[in-house]
């Protein structure tokens, strides 16, 4: 169980490497993507498949980095706020409780 999760890394990996070797003649074909908005067109892009690949998969690491960063923030921050909470009851309790000599 300890080595499960670098097993599955490794056998996809192999497997990725595996299609791309196997299917080495579509990668080398060109791929055109048709820019535009809703409303205008922007233009076409041509450009070899295996670019296409790379790009989406930067694409979507970049992705996965920028939601990773805003649950780290997210995290935090629900750390600060309950620092802040509790120092809040802290010195509410404090306020609260009567001097050593008036008992």
């Amino acid at each position: 169980m300890r080595y499960l999760k670098w097993i599955a890394v490794i056998l996809l990996a192999g497997f990725g490497i595996s299609e791309m070797v196997l299917n080495i003649e579509v990668l080398n074909q060109d791929i055109l993507l048709r820019l535009a908005l809703p409303w205008y067109p922007l233009g076409y892009l041509l450009l070899p498949m295996w670019t296409a690949l790379l790009l989406l998969f930067i694409a979507g690491f970049i992705l996965a980095v920028t939601l990773e960063i805003g649950a780290w923030y997210q995290y935090t921050r629900t750390i600060r706020l309950q620092r802040q909470q509790i120092k809040g009851l802290q010195d509410a309790l404090e306020r609260g409780k009567p001097a050593a000599g008036e008992r």
